[in-house]
Order: C-alpha cells, then structure tokens, then sequence
C-alpha cells in the first residue's frame, strides 16, 4: 500500500479517508444548503489534505524498518535501516 495523499485539489489516499470520515462526523451538523455548504466541504478537504500531508511526511522522514528478510532466485539478504 502506497503512503499517497494527493494534493489540495486532486485528494487521494489517506486524504480522501480523512475527508469522508469528516463529512460522515459532521454530517448532521452541516447546513444543507448550496454555498456555505459547498465552503464548508472545501474547508474539510483542504484539512483533511494538511493532516495526511503531515503524517505522512512525518511517517516517510522517520521510519526505520529492521528485520526483513528478501530472498528471491539464488540470493537472499536481511534488510535493516532508514527508508527514504
């Protein structure tokens, strides 16, 4: 699985998860009608990309992996260090 999140106005991955899961939170308390309805969704989908934006940034910047192990064909090597 991908660490995507798009961008702003193109929202993919964790954006869109982020995204759908504000809407269904807040669903009950947006107001059904046209404009200011449409300017709070573009308000959540500009914070939904922020928060994916910075995990996963973060995530990608500080993750260390140790312990696997590939084989494939003849060789085989253990894999320890900083992904990048």
């Amino acid at each position: 699985m991908p660490l995507a999140y798009g961008t702003v106005t193109a929202p993919e991955g964790m954006t869109t998860a982020i995204y759908n899961e504000l809407i269904l939170l807040f669903e009950a308390d947006l107001i059904n009608s046209g404009a200011e309805r449409a300017k709070v969704e573009e308000g959540f989908k500009k914070l939904s990309y922020a928060i994916a934006a910075g995990v996963i940034k973060h995530v990608k910047l500080n993750m260390d992996i140790s312990g696997i192990h590939v084989a494939g064909g003849t060789q085989t090597s253990d894999i320890t260090g900083h992904v990048s």
